[in-house]
C-alpha cells in the first residue's frame, strides 16, 4: 500500500443506524456507514483518513444501542427468534476521493457488501446475552487502493433495573484490513443505561472505551474516552414518528501527542412515514451534526500550528419495503463540511447512492 496516498471520504449516514437506535424496536440490524466521526469521533491519519467511517459501516459499539429484549420494552413486540441474520448490497459515488498527491474531486463509484448476524442465548438470573459478528467490505471501480475489509466480534448483556430502565454492557473486537493489508485492531467497551420515561420520551446514556492498535500507523494508537446522553421523543398514534437529539464529548489519546484531541459533538435525527397509499410504505430520514475537535499540541507537519477541525454533516435518505418487513430498498444523499485550520485537512465531500437490505 503507497505510503503517500490517504483518503479523507464524509459520513455516509445510514437509515438503518437511525432504526436500530430506536429504542423500541426488538432488533438490531447491520449500520452502514454511519456518523463519523463515529461516536466517538476518531482521529484521522495521513494514510487513510477511512478508518471511523468504516468501524460505523462495520455496526461496532459505538453506535449500537442497548441488547433489550422486545418483550421487556416499553411498546416492544415479542421477539420469536434466537437469532438474526442482516444482509446489505449498496452501490455508492463518492464526488471527492481525495488523495494526497495533490489530486481534488476524483470521483469513484463503490459497491459495498455487508452483514450482521446476532445469537441470543438464555436467559440467565433475568440478563439477556447477546454474541454477534459483523462482516463489511468495499470495492472501488477505479480506486480499489482504497478497499477495506472489516470484521467486528460483538458481545453484550442486559439486565433490567425496573419495567422501564435496563442496565447493559457491550464489547466488540474490531479488525480492520486496508488494501489487503492490517491496519487497525480495537477492542470497545460499552457500558450504558436506557430509560423509557414514558411512551413518548426516553433516554440513553453511553460511556465508551476504546483501546485502538494501528499496526501500520503506531503513531495513531492509544485509548479513547466519551460519553453521550441522546434523548428520544415519539410522536402519532402508533409512535412511528420520531426526534431524537444528542450530545457527545470525548477524549483522544494518542501515543503521538499531536493526534491527541478533545472533541464535542451535537447530533440531531428526526424520522416520519410520509403519507400516501398503503402500496407505497415511504420513510423519510433525516440526520444533521456537528462536531468540534481541538488537538492538544503543535504538529510540525502543518508549520508547528495547533490544528482545529469543524466538521458539518447531513444525510437524507427515503426507503420503502419491498417485500414485507423481510427486503428493503434506500436511496440516500449524504454531505460533508470539514473545515479545518490545516488546509491538508480542510475538504468538502457528497456521497450518494442506493441500497437493498435483507433480514431474515
Amino acid at each position: 500500500m503507497p505510503n503517500s496516498s490517504f483518503k479523507l471520504i464524509p459520513i455516509i449516514v445510514s437509515a438503518l443506524v437511525l432504526w436500530m437506535d430506536r429504542p423500541t424496536e426488538p432488533s438490531t440490524p447491520l449500520a452502514s456507514s454511519t456518523l463519523e466521526e463515529v461516536l466517538p469521533t476518531q482521529a484521522t491519519d495521513s494514510k487513510s483518513g477511512r478508518e471511523p467511517i468504516l468501524l460505523a459501516e462495520a455496526g461496532t459499539v459505538e453506535e449500537r444501542p442497548t441488547l433489550m429484549d422486545a418483550d421487556e420494552m416499553p411498546s416492544g413486540g415479542p421477539r420469536h427468534k434466537w437469532w438474526s441474520l442482516d444482509l446489505r448490497s449498496a452501490i455508492e459515488y463518492d464526488r471527492n476521493v481525495r488523495l494526497d498527491d495533490g489530486a481534488r474531486f476524483k470521483g469513484d463509484l463503490r459497491n459495498v457488501v455487508g452483514l450482521d448476524t446476532q445469537i441470543r442465548l438464555p436467559k440467565f438470573l433475568g440478563t439477556s446475552t447477546t454474541l454477534g459478528y459483523s462482516l463489511i467490505k468495499d470495492f472501488y471501480d477505479g480506486l480499489d487502493q482504497f478497499n477495506v475489509e472489516g470484521h467486528t466480534f460483538s458481545g453484550g448483556f442486559n439486565r433490567p433495573v425496573t419495567s422501564n430502565i435496563f442496565l447493559s454492557l457491550d464489547y466488540a473486537f474490531i479488525w480492520f484490513k486496508f488494501d489487503d493489508e492490517g491496519y487497525l485492531q480495537r477492542h470497545s467497551f460499552l457500558p450504558s443505561v436506557y430509560w423509557a420515561h414514558n411512551e413518548s420520551f426516553a433516554s440513553f446514556l453511553r460511556l465508551n472505551w476504546d483501546n485502538n492498535d494501528y499496526v501500520q500507523v503506531r503513531e495513531l494508537s492509544g485509548d479513547n474516552y466519551a460519553a453521550a446522553l441522546r434523548e428520544f421523543f415519539f410522536f402519532g398514534e402508533e409512535k412511528q414518528m420520531f426526534v431524537w437529539a444528542e450530545y457527545a464529548a470525548n477524549f483522544n489519546s494518542a501515543i503521538a501527542k499531536f493526534e491527541s484531541f478533545l472533541g464535542h459533538k451535537a447530533t440531531l435525527g428526526y424520522t416520519t412515514p410520509i403519507p400516501g397509499p398503503d402500496w407505497l410504505q415511504l420513510n423519510l430520514e433525516a440526520e444533521f451534526s456537528y462536531a468540534n475537535n481541538k488537538y492538544k499540541s503543535k504538529d510540525a507537519r502543518f508549520g508547528n500550528g495547533f490544528r482545529e477541525d469543524n466538521i458539518f454533516t447531513g444525510r437524507i435518505a427515503l426507503s420503502r419495503p419491498l417485500y414485507k418487513e423481510y427486503l428493503t430498498v434506500e436511496v440516500s444523499h449524504n454531505y460533508l463540511r470539514h473545515r479545518s485550520s490545516f488546509a491538508g485537512r480542510d475538504y468538502t465531500d457528497q456521497i450518494s447512492g442506493i441500497e437493498l437490505q435483507a433480514k431474515f
